[in-house]
This record gives structure tokens, sequence and C-alpha cells, in this order.
């Protein structure tokens, strides 16, 4: 059995433990809304912005950067 120690007056944001040939996906969400974050195993993050009734409208990436863009039209 392995142990770990974490020492230090700093906040930790996130600690990941796994396996070195484990692949891990971590998301972060808002409530009532979706997912707001997400790092994936090679440690990208990407960011999700949500218009005002809850619909996905930019996905960024751990720069800022715009990858999507989703603009919603209505017909009549």
């Amino acid at each position: 059995m392995a142990s770990v120690t974490v020492t230090g007056s700093l906040t930790i944001d996130e600690l990941r433990l796994y396996p070195a040939d484990a692949k891990m996906t971590t998301n972060t969400y808002d409530p009532l809304v979706g997912i707001t974050s997400q790092c994936d195993p090679a440690n990208r993050v990407a960011y999700y912005e949500y218009d005002g009734i809850g619909r996905l409208k930019v996905l960024r990436d751990m720069d800022g950067n715009v990858l999507r863009v989703h603009d919603y039209q209505y017909k009549n």
C-alpha cells in the first residue's frame, strides 16, 4: 500500500493521483447548467461558457482561445 503526504500552506485547486498508465479526465460543473471545464489526460483544459438560458455558447482552450462558437437561430 502506498501513501501520499501533502504539506505546505498553499491552497490546492486540484490534486490528481492515479497509476502511471491510467488516463484521467476531470470536469467541473455549474449546477442546473452543465460542465464548465474539462481537463483531459494530456492536462489540456477546455472552458465551457453558456448563454442566459443555459445553452452552450463558447468553448475555449486553456489560453482563452475560442475553439468553437454555437449560434442558435430559430426559424418561423
